[in-house]
């Protein structure tokens, strides 16, 4: 090996001390598309808890003909990746934020401009995820209703509907998305016309603060 080369190599494989040693200077010479596959299988391990996509995996689809990427290598890329994918999503960086944080990491200028690239466009989706898996609260997971028609009957025993009330019988199911079914609640109620209006106003009140914090204007 060249004295020039073996410094580079040695040069760029000591950047981010504090980080996981990685033998950068081979994933220089990846293909782009397969750095786009890693970055993939990680996201579907860690977000979508697909426990099969291993780094043994990866090296069977994706490098079986890269034989300079070890499955050590390819263990503590994937355990690098996860970490500041996992962050990212949490703390809802900007591919601006990921950038800078990337520089601070032994990945490679080119995998790491892949890696900002695929954050810009996985972002909504991975922020949701993370978002739903720290939330501790209760989701309106379902809404169902029917109108509930009940008439008075004549002395003659015959049904009166002028004088019949209407009111409308609402049930909501109540729980986490992901969690077992039999774990929701189901709650009932019934509601009377100057109930509804009144729902239908607070609802109003709440879309509209909702929209005024997001910066969102009102439907007119």
């Amino acid at each position: 090996q060249a004295p020039g080369r073996a410094a580079e190599r040695q040069r760029q494989s000591g950047r981010g001390a504090g980080h996981t040693h990685l033998d950068v200077y081979t994933m220089q010479e990846v293909a782009p598309r397969k750095v786009v596959a890693l970055l993939n299988g990680v996201r579907q391990r860690v977000f979508e808890e697909k426990e099969e996509v291993t780094p043994e995996l990866l090296k069977e689809k994706v490098f079986a003909e890269d034989d300079h990427i070890t499955l050590e290598l390819l263990g503590k890329l994937c355990g690098l990746c996860a970490r500041i994918m996992k962050e990212a999503a949490f703390k809802a960086w900007e591919p601006a934020e990921l950038e800078t944080v990337l520089k601070k990491t032994p990945l490679p200028e080119q995998m790491q401009e892949i890696f900002v690239r695929f954050w810009a466009q996985q972002r909504p989706a991975l922020m949701e995820k993370a978002r739903s898996e720290s939330s501790w609260n209760d989701k309106l997971l379902d809404l169902s209703w029917r109108i509930d028609l009940r008439s008075s009957s004549s002395g003659e025993g015959k049904l009166d509907m002028s004088s019949s009330k209407a009111s409308a019988i609402v049930e909501l199911v109540v729980g986490h998305k992901d969690a077992d079914a039999r774990k929701s609640d189901i709650v009932r109620f019934e509601m009377d016309r100057e109930q509804l209006k009144s729902t239908r106003r607070t609802i109003g009140e709440i879309e509209a603060k909702l929209l005024e914090l997001s910066g969102q204007a009102p439907p007119s």
